[in-house]
């Protein structure tokens, strides 16, 4: 496991978990404890201790089982999966468990509703409180209000048949992930039959893959305002043509087997608003109203294979422009040759900055040209077309990362990996204006694929001291005259001696930051300080 997975699971206070029972049946649990209750002795190994599902919890955790695991924080809408085997520990540790890791990842945000989930400690101490379980093979009145309430659940899937010679080590095991959406995304179609819509990730299919092999899942729903846990048992099988529900790519439907329901199952609150994700689709005809269209009014080339396009700003009920915070993302719905039928959703970094839309009515995204939507951006849009713009998000911002003192105090750090750059490039302009001190650390393949490259080298020339730049390439570049290699920790150690004292602001692919990360956290860097923004979505 990299060390940042390491610890983002040891800092959590709730994980999920999938098992396997012995017949076969995949089980979702989830796991809540005290703080520091997940810990990571080294690379390939987590211990969970104490290790205390609710007493009716239906998950397996006897050793030599296979367990998919998922530590996420609703707040941040961060999340990793790792899968591994459950191994033997003393019995003197009977409430402990130690898991060999075989591998772990990281996801998209899409989908996930923002709430920040409290653990009461008290109620870990009080299990004999909670109610017994309700258990059935038909749902209920009560089960059937759980699931059309829920923005969320959990789904454990597993393939422990035959591995071929070609395939991975860990090819068979079990897996556990998120399904997020508007209230109601998931459709009673009666007692035993429930479905709902695959929308566009990030391309793994684990869980679908583990379903077209081995069609037994298990689903949790978990009301975290009461505590509430509802595991059902049953079969899916995924209809890679229906796209009748909202957003939908493709439409798994779920046959109920079993199902086990406890009130007040686990010690959970959630404090504060949630919030929806706004990559949510709607049905058509029920809240359209949240999409406009937005046209596009410039295109131009910003750097190899990366394209800048402009767009009118978007309007609020009241008819004045909405607004944005920099780093913040734009999101946008693709119709396909279907028709309304068929909606992608894409997540684009706004690279322009907040007073320049203000003050222009005009707001871009940059965009490289890399996966299916991208290409069709930038074959098919230019000045006069249209296209369907749902709401700007995300929590990746400096407006959300003030430590106090004045703007002209602040110090930061803003590395980027190849596009990257993008949500960074308007940070810069907003620390620029506030005369803060900014180093900008900069990789990519080749400086034709840099893009705000002369831009950043201009506001480091007028700066006065205030902004400096380090860039470096990791490709074949025969005109390339700077620097070479990776941003590692002699990189940073050479180039950013005084990176614990800056707040970090760090973008790009999932493994240039999970890599990153651990060099910066290796200096000393507060783990509290390094912000991230990844494009897996």
């Amino acid at each position: 496991m990299p060390e940042a997975h390491r610890e983002f699971f040891a800092a959590q206070r709730v994980v999920y978990a999938a098992t396997v029972d012995e017949a076969g049946a995949p089980w979702a649990s989830a796991l809540a404890g005290p703080e520091g209750f997940i810990s990571s002795p080294d690379d390939r190994h987590l211990r969970i201790e104490p290790m205390l599902p609710h007493a009716s919890d239906r998950g397996n955790f006897s050793p030599g089982s296979p367990i998919g695991l998922l530590a996420i924080d609703l707040a941040t809408r961060q999340r990793y999966r790792a899968n591994g085997v459950i191994l033997e520990t003393p019995k003197a540790s009977v409430h402990c468990l130690l898991l060999r890791i075989d591998q772990s990842f990281g996801n998209c945000p899409k989908y996930i509703a923002s709430r920040r989930v409290i653990v009461r400690d008290a109620g870990l101490l009080e299990p004999s409180a909670r109610d017994p379980a309700i258990r059935g093979a038909c749902l209920g009145r009560p089960q059937i209000a759980a699931i059309r309430a829920a923005d969320v659940f959990y789904v454990a899937s597993a393939y422990t048949g035959p591995v071929g010679p070609d395939s991975r080590e860990n090819s068979a095991g079990a897996d556990i992930a998120h399904r997020g959406g508007p209230v109601g995304f998931v459709r009673v179609v009666d007692e035993r039959t429930l479905r709902w819509p695959d929308y566009v990730g990030n391309g793994f299919f684990n869980t679908l893959g583990n379903i077209v092999l081995e069609p037994r899942c298990g689903l949790l729903f978990l009301d975290y305002a009461t505590g509430d846990a509802l595991q059902v048992s049953g079969r899916a099988a995924v209809l890679f043509e229906d796209r009748t529900l909202p957003g939908a790519q493709r439409t798994v439907e779920f046959r109920v087997e079993e199902f086990s329901h406890v009130r007040a199952a686990l010690p959970l609150a959630v404090k504060g608003p949630v919030e929806a994700s706004p990559h949510n689709p709607v049905a058509v005809g029920e809240g359209d109203d949240r999409v406009q269209l937005v046209e596009c009014v410039w295109v131009k080339d910003e750097a190899t294979g990366v394209k800048t396009f402009e767009f009118r700003m978007p309007v609020g009920d009241d008819g004045e422009p909405l607004d944005y915070l920099p780093g913040q993302y734009g999101s946008f719905d693709l119709r396909g040759p279907e028709g309304r039928k068929k909606v992608t959703n894409r997540a684009w970094t706004i690279s322009s900055h907040p007073a320049h839309s203000r003050a222009t009515g005009i707001f871009t995204i940059t965009v490289k040209n890399i996966g299916v939507a991208s290409r069709w951006l930038h074959e098919m849009m230019a000045p006069g077309e249209s296209i369907a713009f749902r709401g700007f998000g995300g929590d990746f911002t400096p407006m959300k990362g003030v430590k106090g003192g004045s703007a002209s105090q602040r110090m930061a750090a803003l590395v980027a990996g190849g596009i990257g750059i993008t949500p960074l490039w308007s940070m810069l302009r907003h620390f620029e204006m506030d005369g803060a001190d900014v180093l900008v650390l900069y990789s990519a393949r080749t400086s034709g694929e840099a893009a705000f490259l002369r831009g950043i080298e201009e506001k480091e020339e007028k700066s006065g001291g205030r902004i400096r730049m380090r860039v470096t390439v990791t490709g074949e570049d025969p005109k390339w005259r700077g620097m070479r290699g990776r941003v590692d920790e002699a990189f940073l150690r050479r180039h950013a001696p005084d990176l614990r004292r800056r707040e970090v602001y760090l973008c790009g692919p999932q493994g240039f930051m999970d890599n990153v990360g651990a060099a910066m956290r290796r200096m000393g860097c507060d783990s509290g300080s390094i912000f991230t923004e990844s494009f897996a979505f």
